[in-house]
């Protein structure tokens, strides 16, 4: 059975490792900016939107969280390929996503 330290150095390095991935992904987006604007201030503001015809797997903006920890960095890029970086609200509004 596992001591509780080493369950925490286990949590920590997870919550590490789900850190790293946030700023992966945010300087990612930021590099690329808006396909459609070039907006490139905040990466919160900015979002992966799949390409029509392009198969979704997963959500790459989960892709940090603790449940998608078995997932590679070269899945990522598999998975990034297929969409374009784009200005949250407009995709939000053109696939009908939004909240009135």
């Amino acid at each position: 059975m596992h001591s509780e330290a080493s369950k925490q150095h286990r949590r920590a390095k997870k919550k590490q490792i789900c850190e790293q991935r946030h700023v992966y992904v945010a300087e990612y987006k930021l590099g690329r900016g808006c396909a459609d604007c070039g907006y490139t201030k905040c990466a919160a503001a900015l979002e992966f939107d799949h390409r029509p015809g392009e198969q979704k797997l997963w959500n790459i903006g989960n892709w940090a969280s603790r449940s998608f920890h078995g997932i590679s960095v070269e899945a990522l890029h598999r998975e990034i390929a297929k969409c374009d970086v784009v200005c949250a609200a407009p995709p939000r509004i053109y696939h009908g996503n939004f909240l009135m």
